[in-house]
């Protein structure tokens, strides 16, 4: 009996070391060779496992569980379906994956915030951090010659126009502590161009470029300093006040291009030195390339601060290359208009008027891009806007350039019924009459109202837009030729008349150059436009020295006025008052866009 219940024992002993029983009934895998069922399951679905069950695999011997897997394969597939939830989950496997996943995957999660910086930064830097490094006007180029051939040059590198009011050269003569004269600058200077002031007996190379001539500052040796004031502050010096070192004697002097400033301490390290006759350089500081954030201001500027919306308007381009984009349109004024790019266009069908304003993006290619708001009044014309279509009949919308210029020519010509002079001492009365008082005229270059009364000039003149003596041609009151052609004469008042002289339109008044108020600048211009057509001899140039017949100027400044300055009211009743006297009409005004389409490569 002993011996049969020892036998028993031991078999269940044996039992249990080898199926591992609980108390509960339940099989206790923790001692079981399972390392074997699962280094084999999971190393098909995460390889990145098999490092982690090797160990595993050389602590359990496997030489006594290789022997006994005959015998409990259907208990090692009961264990095999437990396996995912009880050992892979909680134990090892999943405990080392958790701490290099996070690893993995932080560069991937922080790649994309890199790369998102990097695209936005340029164009924040280029916009806020680039400046222009040149802040005042300073001296560019002194030459003091033989005899009087004396100037000296002023440049603008600012981006922008200058007010030369601010400004005054002051001569030191012999090196003296004061000045002993004075010469006040006016007008104003475009970005990256010169002002020349020259001896008014200077040679002919020096006066063709000089914008002002002065005897008395310009009466310099080479021991007689010169400075540059800004509101009565000296900025710039020639040579040093109260120093008579002879600093600049037969010679002509050019500004580095290195130099971005003034400076009141004078220093040839400054300058480069030329002999007296050099006069390579005069009349542009040309070697001075602004970079593209100046490029874009100058373009940025070029925008009118406002403008009058009767029909469309075309904004261009800049002249430095920036396109003009109109991005938005507000205030009441933008229920009535419609627009796209650099067009904008009136709806307005009632005679109301409203306003907003334009939101214009300004871009230029390595500059990135500036946002300008122009303000707009929307007007309604009680006039024909249609502008006598029918008059251009002839002119094909495919016409432009030369070809178009002279389809103008021969249309404006034929019919032509030209008055004498003497009718237009009541025409002008007529065509010019102030719209508010139709008893008064508007006097062209003061943009007054006075009685239109004629008093034989003493009250006001027939002024000649393109002056009688380039005309080639004598008005007089009982003849009708070039000189009595209505679309040329406007009323003007004595005084301003005489000032005004035979000088060329330029944006500055010298002794060759008259500068109008800015409100009949495009009506000039767009006059010029029209005597340059109607007679193929006269021609509009660039040069504000010349003084030839049949010349007049400056072209570029009035392609510059057609722009800034559009057609007004005014302009289209005078069109059509000239009109029916004289049969023939100003296409620039019925036609602003001719402008662009004759002349657009200037």
């Amino acid at each position: 009996m002993l011996k049969k219940a020892l036998v028993i024992f031991i078999s269940i002993f044996t039992l249990f070391i080898f199926i591992g029983c609980n108390g509960d009934g339940t099989i206790d895998t923790t001692n079981l060779p399972t390392t074997i069922e699962i280094t084999q399951e999971p190393t098909t679905e995460a390889p990145t496992e098999v490092p982690t069950q090797e160990p595993t695999t050389e602590d359990i011997t496997t030489e006594e569980v290789t022997s006994e897997v005959p015998t409990e394969e259907p208990t090692t597939e009961e264990i095999t379906t437990e396996e995912p939830t009880t050992v892979q989950p909680t134990e090892t496997p999943t405990e080392e994956p958790t701490s290099e996943e996070p690893t993995t995957e932080e560069p991937t999660t922080e790649e994309p915030t890199t790369e998102e910086s990097t695209i936005e930064e340029p164009t924040t830097t280029e916009e806020v951090t680039t400046q222009n490094p040149i802040t005042q006007l300073f001296f560019s180029e002194y030459g003091e010659g033989s005899s009087f051939n004396k100037y000296v040059e002023i440049f603008n590198g600012t981006g922008q126009a200058v007010d030369l009011s601010n400004y005054s050269i002051q001569l030191y003569s012999n090196g003296a502590a004061s000045p002993s004269q004075t010469l006040t600058l006016s007008g104003t200077l475009d970005p990256n161009d010169v002002l020349v002031v020259a001896h008014p007996t200077a040679n002919a190379t020096i006066l063709t470029q000089a914008d002002i001539t002065s005897s008395s500052v310009i009466n310099f040796n080479g021991n007689d300093p010169l400075t540059l004031s800004y509101n009565g502050t000296i900025i710039d010096s020639l040579g040093m006040p109260g120093d008579a070192s002879n600093y600049g004697q037969d010679t002509i002097l050019v500004r580095k291009d290195s130099i971005t400033g003034p400076s009141i301490n004078f220093s040839m390290t400054q300058w480069d030195q030329y002999p007296n006759e050099t006069y390579d350089y005069i009349g542009s500081h040309s070697n001075f390339i602004p970079d593209n954030s100046i490029l874009l201001e100058q373009d940025y500027n070029q925008l009118p601060d406002t403008i009058d919306l009767i029909g469309d308007w075309n904004f261009g381009s800049g002249s430095n290359g920036s396109t003009y984009t109109i991005i938005n349109v507000t205030g009441l004024a933008s229920e009535h208009v419609i627009y796209n790019a650099n067009y904008i266009e009136s709806t307005l069908l009632e005679n109301v008027q409203y306003e907003g304003e334009i939101h214009i993006e300004v871009s230029l290619e390595g500059a990135g891009t500036l946002t300008k708001i122009v303000g707009l009044t929307l007007k309604f014309s009680t006039l024909d806007l249609s502008t006598h279509p029918e008059y251009y009949e002839s002119i094909g919308e495919e016409l432009s350039g030369e070809t178009l210029l002279l389809a103008l020519r021969s249309l404006i010509n034929n019919g032509f019924v030209g008055v004498d002079y003497g009718a237009a001492t009541t025409i002008l009365a007529e065509s010019d009459a102030d719209p508010n008082n139709a008893e008064n005229i508007i006097l062209v270059y003061l943009q007054t109202s006075i009685d239109g009364s004629w008093d034989s000039g003493a009250t006001w003149n027939r002024e000649h837009i393109w002056p009688q003596s380039y005309l080639g041609d004598t008005a007089d009151n009982n003849t009708v030729n070039i000189a009595s052609d209505l679309h040329n004469l406007k009323p003007a008042n004595p005084s301003e008349n005489s000032s005004r002289g035979n000088k060329y339109f330029d944006n500055i008044t010298t002794s060759s150059t008259y500068e109008p108020a800015d409100e009949v600048k495009g009506d000039i211009a767009r006059i010029l436009f029209y005597m340059i057509v109607m007679y193929d001899y006269l021609e509009l140039i660039d040069d504000p020295n010349g003084s030839a017949v049949y010349d007049m100027g400056v072209f570029s400044t009035l392609l510059e006025w057609h722009i800034l300055d559009p057609v007004s009211d005014f302009e289209l009743n005078r069109n059509n008052v000239i009109y029916s006297y004289q049969f023939n009409r100003n296409p620039f005004i019925d036609n602003p866009q001719y402008v662009e389409l004759i002349w657009g490569n200037n």
